[in-house]
């Protein structure tokens, strides 16, 4: 404590040094006057009191000295000394300044706007309580040869693992599902989510304003409302508690409103509603082969999830055994869980991961840069640093204050990459998963500030230690003599090779994405998305309670709008590829008794009679669907190539039966195959029914697509013509098809831009930094080129001279970052399509690129120097 009170004293003495000073010499002032007054009283002449005076009182300045070192700290002196150099060092050379914070600030400013990604996605806990105890419980099971490990559980499992107190101490069950909300001034489709009393207390989150559900909600017809809907549809009024929401023509009670960022399940939803909703077909609370709910779990206390998964392992056993199996299809069925935040971050941290290692290798880049400027800066200030370490200055006082010079620059790069941060951080918070919301925050700051030091400690280190170093006499002998020393010159030849070798593994990266990219939009869906407009449109249950009212709604619909302006071919399906997919499991041991699989998963899609002609997918045998295939007429289908070649291989597939819910629709015709979920994955076999006779008639939810010359001239079009139908209808989705393809691959096309832009710095500041250590080069050899010169040398000759050297430094740099390319592309792997991560025509025309651009760099300030006059040469030095 004595030491600590002595250092609180120092610190406030320090603060008041000047204050300190003055008064110091004023005392000193006091007594040489006193001293003097009373040495003239006793008869001494002016010059004797002065004299006595200075004697009594010593040496007036080791007194100050001694005095000032109680109030002192040194090394806060020695540094803030080390600031005032530095500052002036960079004034005195603005220019240099300017290239090294610009040089700077691109890699920390990369760096900062992927770290508040991550950080906001990776690192920050779950916006509830105690999030690292939270978790999900699923089930997996084996379908057709592969372990679907992300299936939802049955309302019979939820409350049977509920009863495994001693592991979790609360589980709410979920689903969601979209409702019409109705009694509003523009109808509109809600995300709703059906969730089990204990949702919220589970999670440890509250309402705003209001209350949570209780235990005697269960089938109450109350809802909890999310903050945006709040906003947009009751203008933060307080009093929307109490008040009704129609969601599908069924009242519900606004009993609270959950706060501001609250996004559970995901950002889409909209309420809450109790899950009693979901419960109303006996089938679905009782039988465990409707797997709708998902859960999430609190582990128990002291419960860890290996309890946890042990004891769920233990009761999958017990039901199995009951003879109640999990699944009534599949095999090896079990309980899985997770980790809450490892199921919400999901596919996002791998990209995170790798853009965080690209901005990295910006960043080295351009440290690497900022060392060559400083090596070169500090090579011209050489004799600068002899005379000061003759006259005493130790190779610590120099080490530091070049440390401080660089942290300044650092610092300086910083702001501006803060500013460069801001400006792209909106571009990555649009792709980020469970609504997170990212930003310049104090976390961020303190990384950037933290980033900045050690950046600055990096690439000054070098540089301070050369410019210290013991034998600086002998490197001056060197550059009198005209010709650069080994140790310069090998420092240099290791930037060079540093440059190019980090560059070559985002060129190499860069690359492989954009191919990528290329090769998945060159895949053929199957289908011609131009032109195509589509609208998703769910009927309100209350309104069209009837089959034949549904039916009417959409043959009105397709009626009114054939013929208009800019229409063209039109149809109406219960599914669309890439965009929805409804698929079912079939036993393809009915139809071909040697199949391998006892269970097959295909896509099914119920069409009207133009699906074919209006989405171009070819009927490559037999003939489509058509008006005549009707509710009481032979059942027909059309199946997909896959299909065919599946059930009837090297058989004629036409007329062949078993098709259908009930196995009584023959085949009529087969289609080419499309993709159906995505791009790059080839698309489920699958079956075309027609509506009229499929188990779809019921017409709740359907997408009604046209085609069109001019797609975003008939959206208007298609939304007048819904509401002419029913003005209360809302339309839940419309969009082009071009745009459900660009929203579905646009964190694909995100992820691609950035590593290619980043590629992209790095070859700018390689080839910077490279012409910059050409040139420099150059400059400390003009004697000896001009020597050369003067003795018979050509042009070419020293142009061959300094491409040579700069062959060999690119050459060791390629194939050094060849390998490391090698390394660092298996991040990549499952983000590639169409090419692989070692493909070697990426990495040799990456390679060949940037030595072509590198041998470009030297090109010019080596052709400079091969026209030196060896007259001005020589006298150069």
């Amino acid at each position: 404590m004595i030491f600590l009170r002595e250092w609180v004293a120092r610190a406030r003495d320090w603060r008041r040094r000047g204050a300190l000073d003055r008064e110091l010499a004023e005392e000193l002032q006091f007594h040489r006057e006193h001293l003097e007054r009373d040495a003239v009283a006793g008869g001494a002449s002016t010059e004797e009191a002065a004299y006595a005076a200075r004697r009594r009182l010593g040496n007036a300045t080791l007194v100050r000295e001694e005095a000032r070192e109680r109030w002192s700290i040194s090394w806060l002196d020695h540094a803030q000394q080390d600031v005032r150099c530095a500052l002036r060092a960079v004034r005195r050379n603005p220019g240099f300044a300017l290239v090294a914070v610009l040089t700077l600030a691109l890699g920390i400013g990369a760096n900062t706007a992927i770290f508040s990604v991550v950080d906001g996605v990776l690192l920050r806990p779950l916006p509830y309580r105690e999030a690292d105890r939270l978790v999900t419980i699923g089930s997996s099971v084996a379908l057709g040869g592969e372990t679907n490990a992300a299936m939802a559980l049955s309302y019979p499992d939820y409350r049977d693992i509920r009863k495994l107190n001693d592991a979790v101490s609360g589980i709410a069950a979920y689903s969601s599902d979209r409702y019409n909300f109705t009694n509003t001034d523009e109808p509109r489709e809600l995300q709703v989510t059906r969730a089990s009393a204990d949702l919220f207390s589970v999670l440890g989150v509250s309402p705003a304003i209001g209350r949570a559900f209780n235990a005697g909600d269960t089938h109450a017809p109350v809802a909890i409302i999310s903050h945006a809907l709040w906003l947009s549809s009751f203008n933060r009024d307080a009093s929307a508690l109490g008040r009704l929401i129609t969601l599908d023509d069924t009242s519900f009670t606004i009993a609270g409103v959950m706060p501001a960022g609250f996004a559970f399940p995901d950002a889409r939803t909209d309420v809450w509603i109790p899950i009693g909703f979901a419960l109303a077909d006996p089938a679905m609370a009782e039988m465990r082969m409707y797997r709708a709910f998902s859960t999430v779990a609190r582990l128990g206390p002291g419960a860890s999830l290996g309890r946890l998964r042990s004891d769920l392992d233990l009761l999958a056993s017990r039901i199995s055994a009951s003879g109640q199996p999990i699944s009534k299809v599949g095999s090896g069925e079990t309980f899985v869980a997770h980790l809450l935040r490892d199921q919400v971050v999901g596919d996002a941290r791998q990209p995170l991961l790798i853009l965080f290692g690209a901005v990295a290798l910006v960043l080295l880049i351009a440290c690497v840069n900022a060392a060559n400027l400083l090596v070169a800066r500090a090579n011209t200030r050489e004799k600068e640093f002899a005379v000061r370490r003759a006259i005493g200055a130790g190779r610590w006082t120099i080490v530091r204050q070049l440390l401080v010079e660089s942290v300044l620059l650092a610092l300086g790069a910083a702001v501006v990459g803060l500013l460069l941060a801001a400006l792209g951080l909106h571009l990555l918070a649009a792709q980020l998963p469970h609504g997170y919301v990212v930003g310049l925050d104090g976390a961020v700051l303190g990384f950037t500030v933290l980033l900045a030091v050690a950046t600055g400690l990096g690439f000054g280190i070098v540089p301070a230690l050369r410019a210290s170093a013991p034998a600086l006499e002998q490197s001056l002998r060197d550059s009198a003599g005209g010709t650069v020393g080994r140790q310069r010159r090998r420092a240099r030849d290791v930037l060079v090779v540093s440059e190019v070798a980090l560059a070559l593994v985002l060129l190499v990266g860069s690359a492989l994405l954009v191919r990528s990219f290329i090769s998945l939009n060159a895949v053929d869906p199957g289908f011609d998305p131009q032109g195509l407009v589509a609208a998703r449109i769910r009927l309100t249950p209350a309104t069209y309670s009837a089959a034949s009212q549904k039916r009417a709604f959409f043959d009105d619909l397709l009626q009114r709008l054939r013929g208009r302006p800019g229409v063209g071919a039109i149809t109406i399906a219960d599914g669309l590829p890439l965009a929805e997919v409804n698929t079912v499991g079939m036993n393809p041991h009915a139809i071909r008794p040697d199949d391998l699989d006892q269970f097959l998963e295909i896509a099914a899609v119920s069409v009207g009679p133009a699906y074919f002609s209006t989405m171009h997918v070819p009927i490559l045998q037999g003939r489509a669907i058509t008006a005549e295939d009707r509710e009481g007429s032979k059942e027909v289908c059309v199946v997909s190539q896959a299909l065919a070649h599946r059930l009837w291989p090297h058989q004629n597939p036409i007329g062949q039966g078993g098709m259908g819910a009930d196995g009584n629709a023959a085949v009529v015709g087969v289609a080419g195959d499309v993709r159906g979920e995505s791009l790059e994955r080839e698309g489920r076999p699958t079956v075309y029914v027609p509506l009229t006779q499929s188990r779809s008639r019921n017409y709740d939810e359907m997408w009604v697509v046209l085609r069109s010359a001019h797609p975003l001239r008939v959206v208007p079009e298609l939304r007048q013509a819904v509401h002419a139908e029913d003005a209360a209808q809302p339309i839940a989705e419309i969009t082009t098809y071009d745009q459900i393809i660009q929203q579905r691959y646009a964190s694909l096309r995100l992820i691609t831009a950035l590593i290619t832009l980043f590629a992209g710095l790095a070859l700018v500041l390689a080839v910077i930094g490279i012409a910059g250590v050409t040139a420099y080069a150059v400059s400390q050899r003009t004697r000896e080129l001009g020597i050369r010169i003067a003795m018979g040398a050509r042009t070419i000759d020293v142009l061959g001279l300094l491409l040579s050297e700069t062959v060999v430094l690119v050459g060791i740099g390629l194939a050094i970052g060849l390998a490391a390319a090698f390394g660092a592309t298996r991040a990549l792997r499952s983000l590639l399509y169409g090419v692989t991560s070692t493909d070697l025509v990426t990495f040799g025309g990456a390679a060949f690129a940037l030595g072509l651009v590198a041998l470009a760099a030297t090109y010019v300030p080596a052709r400079r120097a091969g026209r030196v006059d060896p007259v001005v040469a020589l006298r150069s030095e």
